[in-house]
C-alpha cells in the first residue's frame, strides 16, 4: 500500500466531475470486511445523492440500485479492495455485477487495491500497476503540490 492508488483515483473523479462524461460517481471504500449489503448502500447513496439507510434486505438494495442506475453512464470507485483470495470472496465479488447490468455502455468502474486477483475477479482486461516513486519523483511531486 501507499503508493498512491487512492490519490489517483481521487484524482479522476474530480477530473470526470468537470468533465461530466459520468453520471453518477460514486465511491465505495470496501477495505478488508468485503459487505455487499454496506458497498449496495453506499452505491445507492452516491447515485442518488441522499442516505438510504431504510433499506435493510439485500434484494431491495439491489433492485434500487439497478433503478437508479438503469440507462446511466456511472463510474463506480471501489477503494481498498482487499478480497478475492478464495471461492467465498469471488462469489461476494460477482455479486456486484447484478445491479451493474442495467446501467449505459461506456459506464466504468476503477478498483483500488493490492490485491490483483480481486481485480481479476471483477473482470478487470488490463490492470494498471502503479510502481513505486523514486526519491527524486516523490519530491519533484511534493513540491509540486
Amino acid at each position: 500500500g501507499g503508493v498512491g492508488k487512492t490519490t489517483l483515483a481521487q484524482h479522476v473523479c474530480t477530473f470526470e466531475r468537470t468533465e461530466n462524461y459520468f453520471s453518477p460517481i460514486m465511491w465505495v471504500h470496501v477495505n478488508q470486511i468485503f459487505n455487499v449489503h454496506e458497498i449496495y448502500r453506499q452505491m445507492l447513496e452516491a447515485a442518488l445523492g441522499e442516505p438510504c439507510h431504510e433499506f435493510s434486505n439485500l434484494d431491495t438494495l439491489q433492485m434500487k440500485l439497478e433503478a437508479a442506475l438503469r440507462g446511466k453512464r456511472f463510474l463506480l470507485v471501489l477503494d481498498d479492495v482487499w478480497t478475492g483470495k478464495d471461492v467465498n470472496d469471488e462469489y461476494k465479488l460477482d455479486q456486484l455485477h447484478s445491479p451493474l447490468k442495467a446501467s449505459d455502455t461506456g459506464s466504468k468502474v476503477l478498483v483500488a487495491t493490492r490485491f490483483a486477483n480481486a481485480a481479476k475477479y471483477l473482470g478487470c482486461h488490463s490492470p494498471m500497476q502503479i510502481p513505486d516513486l523514486d526519491e527524486k519523483d516523490f519530491f519533484n511531486l511534493f513540491m509540486h503540490y
